[in-house]
């Protein structure tokens, strides 16, 4: 039986379950919608450029909403070290050199002020793919379909405000962080990457955001200077991903009742 990659959608009332390959609707103050999580079966192998994972998402705001972000998350603060904050800063250098316009920190834990571990970037400069499709003009794209291969906003027509009368569907997908070995792979200067011994227990979530817009006239800091606090985000996506040494095993009661939702394993449900 093929191993299935199992994750949470924390942006809601209470967290929600999500499977590989199975569309999942969700729904919180700022959005409505639905997405579906792609995970590749471990067992095949990967060529260059192929994607480990994808997300695609699809809905529609339900208020207007400023000052989003969109990239990922750690849940816990890094124990930086010296070597830590080198790799940090090749990775950091690797990723600006794709999207120069990115917030991140490596996480601050003080008794007044949380910040997580994070790489994110405004609105939806960081997506892969960005379909705005406004009441009246069309069908939106399908979710499951390849939509780096039809019609999207180009990088620099990329919208930077939200409107109330158009369904969005984006995706985001990478090459080289696999979830299932926890490792990151074929990045230049870097190799592979074991990302046990740097999270320890934290879980990796992808995630989108509003933080509060910093008043330019009272703020000695640049808005893509101010430190994305846990108490002032509000979510309107956190799709988690627990490392393997705390994802629920799967038991020998379960396998001989098995949920017929999991024939949609990764193998099943290979990115497009």
């Amino acid at each position: 039986m093929p191993q299935l990659l199992e994750s949470h959608e924390h942006s809601g009332t209470a967290p929600k379950r999500v499977r590989s390959g199975v569309v999942t609707p969700f729904v919180n103050e700022c959005f409505e919608g639905e997405m579906l999580f792609f995970v590749r079966d471990p067992s095949l192998p990967v060529a260059p450029k192929q994607r480990y994972w994808e997300l695609q998402v699809q809905g529609r705001f339900r208020k207007r909403v400023e000052n989003f972000y969109m990239g990922m998350e750690l849940t816990e603060p890094l124990k930086v070290s010296f070597f830590l904050r080198g790799l940090a800063a090749t990775f950091t250098a690797f990723v600006k050199s794709v999207e120069p316009d990115i917030h991140y920190s490596l996480g601050v834990s003080k008794a007044d002020a949380e910040e997580r571990p994070h790489l994110v970037t405004p609105y939806f400069k960081g997506v892969d793919a960005i379909v705005e499709t406004v009441d009246g003009s069309g069908e939106p794209p399908a979710l499951g379909s390849d939509l780096l291969s039809g019609p999207r906003i180009p990088k620099s027509e990329r919208p930077t405000s939200v409107r109330l009368d158009a369904t969005y569907t984006f995706s985001v997908f990478s090459t080289f962080l696999d979830f299932f070995a926890w490792k990151i792979k074929g990045i230049p200067a870097l190799g592979s990457v074991d990302l046990a011994g740097y999270f320890r227990d934290a879980a990796l979530a992808i995630v989108v955001y509003c933080v509060p817009t910093p008043d330019d006239a009272r703020s000695s800091k640049r808005k893509s200077d101010k430190a994305h606090l846990q108490s002032e985000k509000n979510y309107f996506l956190r799709l988690q991903v627990d490392p393997p040494h705390i994802r629920p095993a799967r038991s020998h009661s379960r396998q001989s009742t098995p949920d017929p939702r999991d024939a949609e394993a990764p193998s099943a449900s290979e990115p497009p």
